[in-house]
């Protein structure tokens, strides 16, 4: 029983092994047995047979395959032909192509052709545009770069002058400066001197009111002598009468003899002392002459010098008016030179700001002449590139 299970287990064996060997036609025999062996011999014929029906199915396919490919690849020797004349530049090639798998391609084939056609043609007319218009506008080209240097160099030699002139100004500022502190040296000099001369005139009217009221007290001293000239004429005059009386008296004493011999010695001291009055007034009265003669000379003096003080009030209120003048301009000027001052700094401002801006329309020169420069070559290699353009467009094909 053993063996016999055995025998057909390799006989199953064998016949999966000619199955997976993809043999057809082969079958099994015993299949009407009704144990498990049955059920197996049935089930492998009936892969069997499954196998069978899909290799031949295989081979339908595999033929229809290779009908297909050879179909395909002689369409693509075809496409190949035509794309090869496209390559050469005939643009009026057409692909025909049957298979539905090439109808497509070749239907894109065609509209990539047609619009390379009308990409080629229009290149051709852009490129004929360009150059006629490269041309036309190549002197306006050229006289644009010309004057773009031209405006370049011109501003470079503003650019100097205002520097120069920024310089000058700067030079103007600072002197400016300069003179604005010496007017306002100058203005606070011409201060004090005011203010010196104000105490030089009142110093003056002191003296011209000192000077016054000596000539006033130099005049009283003169009425002053002529009252003791007077008195002193009196005294001279009494003093002559008494010495006349003790010489009369002298005279009568002498006649009376030994009895005016007292009366003698009276009248010799009275005339002793009447000579002495004599004298001493007359030492007065040089004494009030001379302080007379002093006092003129002193009051005419005073009178001068009141004289002089009054021509010298009225020269320093003269100077003092014109040194107020002075002192007025010389305000005025302080103010202008401030003004001044002020007003070349705001020049130097403004000189800076110009030639800042300045500089800036140099650099706005050059890059307007770089630019035109570089407008220049790329309109040139432009027009290198739009010859170029049409001479390869010139090797299409576009028409029949």
């Amino acid at each position: 029983m053993i063996l016999e299970i055995s025998r057909q287990l390799r006989r199953l064996t064998e016949f999966a092994g000619k199955v997976a060997a993809s043999e057809s036609g082969v079958r099994l025999e015993d299949t009407d047995r009704q144990d498990e062996i049955g059920v197996l011999t049935r089930n492998l014929n009936e892969m069997a047979e499954n196998v069978d029906v899909n290799l031949e199915s295989r081979k339908q396919e595999a033929e229809r395959q290779r009908q297909q490919k050879e179909t395909l690849e002689q369409e693509i020797v075809q496409l190949i032909d035509d794309l090869q004349g496209a390559v050469d530049g005939d643009l009026t090639v057409r692909a025909s192509l049957s298979s539905l798998e090439m109808s497509t391609v070749a239907d894109l084939f065609n509209a990539v052709i047609d619009s390379l056609k009308d990409i080629a043609v229009q290149v051709k007319e852009s490129s004929t545009q360009v150059s006629f218009a490269l041309g036309e506008n190549e002197e306006s080209i050229q006289l644009l770069a010309q004057q773009a240097l031209q405006e370049a160099e011109e501003t470079h030699k503003t650019l100097g002058s205002v520097q120069q002139m920024s310089l000058s100004i700067e030079e103007v500022a600072t002197n400016a400066n300069q003179a604005a502190t010496l007017a306002d040296d100058a203005y606070q000099e011409t201060q004090e001197g005011s203010s010196a001369m104000d105490a030089t005139v009142n110093s003056i009217l002191n003296v011209r009111t000192t000077v016054g009221e000596t000539a006033k007290k130099m005049k009283r001293l003169g009425e002053s002598s002529q009252k003791i000239s007077q008195v002193v004429s009196l005294i001279e005059e009494i003093a002559l009468k008494t010495n006349l009386l003790a010489i009369n008296a002298s005279v009568e004493a002498s006649r009376a003899g030994e009895q005016g011999q007292g009366f003698t010695v009276v009248a010799e001291q009275v005339g002793a002392l009447a000579e002495q009055s004599a004298a001493a007034t007359k030492e007065i009265a040089k004494i009030v002459a001379a302080i007379q003669s002093e006092t003129q000379e002193v009051t005419q003096a005073m009178e001068l010098g009141t004289s002089q003080v009054v021509d010298t009030t009225r020269l320093v209120e003269s100077t003092k008016q014109r040194l107020g003048q002075v002192l007025e301009r010389s305000r005025s000027i302080n103010e202008l030179m401030k003004l001044i001052s002020q007003s070349t700094v705001s020049q130097a401002d403004t000189s800076r700001t110009v030639t800042n801006l300045i500089q800036q329309i140099a650099k706005q020169s050059e890059a307007r002449l770089n630019s035109s420069q570089q407008i220049a070559q790329s309109m040139q290699a432009t027009a290198q590139v739009a010859q170029q353009l049409e001479s390869a467009v010139e090797q299409f094909k576009v028409a029949e």
